[in-house]
């Protein structure tokens, strides 16, 4: 069996269409494989085809703990039961809506609120999203950590000495909406209530002025 070709199928059915039904998101190039967080590299595959895709990814790189571990998780059930492809859709499609049922609006114990980092204190809460920022703060959560990239070296290498091999690099675009600026786009989906990535096509459009880059 071609498991190449069936995985590249779907891909490519996957980044030509536009569903309005319960959709995940995937990495075609696998982060684990060096794949990025680029848009050419994301697809929206229905439940069925993510846990599809991802048991023809340990057909064609059986060596790879990482693929292995994420496909075997998707398989187990609670107490050991195994899931096909549908139970694991039907599934995630359940929880799902009761998410959106139980966390809607104001049943959401974070609604009409946001998260704020003080800086100097290196501390993290809420408060309403109509107050004021407080001086020293900014929009988001644990702001004050940087972002790390690791860097691997050689299979000879010990691998609890490349925690000491970290290099700090922050790739964070500061973005002003609505008066409001967040340290990137995904911090301000995660106050908006929605996707990062929808967050980062808006800033980038030109139909929506309230969105953009700081320093753009």
């Amino acid at each position: 069996m071609n498991y190449q070709r069936i995985h590249n199928q779907l891909i490519e059915r996957a980044r030509h269409r536009i569903l309005d039904i319960y959709t995940e998101q995937h990495h075609v190039v696998p982060r684990c494989l060096g794949g990025s967080n680029a848009a050419n590299n994301l697809v929206r595959l229905t439940p069925e085809e993510h846990y599809c895709i991802h048991q023809l990814l340990v057909k064609l790189y059986p060596g790879n703990a990482s693929l292995v571990s994420a496909a075997y998780m998707m398989t187990r059930g609670s107490r050991g039961v195994v899931r096909t492809n549908k139970m694991y859709g039907w599934l995630k499609r359940k929880h799902a809506e009761a998410m959106h049922r139980h966390q809607a609006g104001m049943k959401n114990s974070n609604a009409g609120r946001m998260w704020v980092s003080h800086m100097t204190e290196q501390r993290s809460f809420t408060i309403a999203k109509d107050d004021p920022l407080p001086d020293g703060c900014v929009v988001g959560r644990n702001r004050w950590k940087p972002t790390y990239h690791k860097k691997r070296y050689g299979p000879g290498q010990n691998p609890a000495s490349w925690t000491l091999r970290y290099t700090r690099k922050d790739t964070r675009r500061k973005c002003r909406i609505d008066g409001f600026e967040y340290p990137s786009a995904v911090d301000a989906g995660r106050v908006l209530g929605i996707r990062g990535n929808v967050v980062d096509y808006r800033l980038k459009s030109s139909g929506f002025p309230n969105y953009q880059y700081v320093g753009e």
